[in-house]
């Protein structure tokens, strides 16, 4: 099993992050390496907060799940922990992408990813390949583990693209 990092809008997903990650449990897909609300001082200046996501959960993690929501896209954390995970340094090797697509944004737009609907980062990592997607109403344990490991082989065949600029603040 791989470790995981899921980044998520926490005010929007949070059930879904919850559910996702006790069925994993129960169905041996992943090992939680996210996040988890109160873990870190929400009063610390952003550029610390970005520091030890990357150093302390991001660098033990081999792939990162972004459950993309209808709002996800207008977050500055989530955005970050995505184009952290794809930066590759000496102390955090670049990770995988999976996208999970919320009910809420499957309802809204399909399967149809763009940059308007998910934000750039994602959009640009989705057309180049290196971001495998999958319908959250669709993942079974075993194509859930598959997307993983495709995301995790990803990494040595495919460069992303992290070349948008990061979020500065949330959007409503």
């Amino acid at each position: 099993m791989r470790k995981v990092f899921v980044s998520y809008y926490h005010k929007d997903d949070q059930i879904y992050k919850d559910g996702l990650v006790k069925w994993s449990e129960q169905n041996k897909v992943f090992i939680d390496g996210s996040v988890d609300t109160g873990d870190i001082d929400e009063y610390l200046p952003a550029e610390r907060i970005y520091q030890i996501i990357r150093d302390e959960y991001l660098r033990d993690t081999s792939v990162t799940i972004v459950l993309l929501g209808l709002n996800t896209k207008k977050r500055k954390h989530v955005d970050r922990e995505i184009g952290s995970s794809l930066r590759d340094t000496g102390k955090n090797p670049r990770s995988g992408l999976v996208i999970i697509l919320l009910p809420e944004f499957v309802r809204s737009f399909g399967t149809n990813i763009t940059q308007q609907n998910s934000g750039e980062r994602i959009y640009d990592n989705v057309k180049n390949g290196y971001a495998v997607v999958i319908e959250w109403d669709k993942s079974s344990s075993q194509n859930l583990k598959s997307l993983i490991d495709k995301a995790y082989s990803n990494k040595a065949i495919i460069n992303p693209d992290n070349s948008a600029p990061f979020r500065t603040r949330n959007s409503e």
